[in-house]
């Protein structure tokens, strides 16, 4: 049986120490503050280790926070992260950067990650089917565990 709430942030640590007695095994999180920072995220991460190391931990995360130390920290635990692969208008023209995701992708499969791409089509303007297509045989190329 699935069981979801909502915890604050401030109590997400003391939290954490439930989670067994709770029967609580995977946890997906949601919180934007953490999760677009990088000191923050390192936290909860070691919040995880020292307190239920043993939990599926689920990180919607951007591409952007992304660094080495970030994805260190991400290989102690049992954790799976879910990035979103998107593109950005300039000037009418649909742009997509290749080269920052492949390093991206070079570095989470050479520390053996578990990750998947999230994608959005036509969320852009000047994207359309045959980018979008593009996209998905790119995400192919970079060996994610899911898409």
């Amino acid at each position: 049986m699935e069981k979801s709430f909502y915890i604050e942030n401030q109590d997400l640590k003391k939290q954490l120490k439930s989670f067994s007695a709770k029967g609580i095994t995977e946890f997906v999180l949601q919180d934007n503050q953490i999760l677009s920072h990088k000191g923050k995220l390192l936290q909860f991460l070691e919040a995880v280790k020292q307190e239920i190391p043993e939990l599926f931990v689920i990180l919607p995360v951007s591409a952007q926070i992304l660094d080495m130390d970030v994805c260190r920290a991400v290989s102690e635990l049992y954790c799976s992260l879910e990035i979103p692969l998107i593109g950005e208008n300039k000037g009418d023209a649909f742009l997509f950067d290749k080269k920052f995701y492949s390093r991206r992708a070079q570095m989470l499969n050479n520390l053996g990650l578990i990750f998947g791409f999230n994608m959005d089509f036509a969320c852009v303007k000047g994207d359309s089917v045959k980018s979008f297509r593009d996209r998905l045989d790119f995400a192919i190329s970079l060996y994610p565990n899911h898409i």
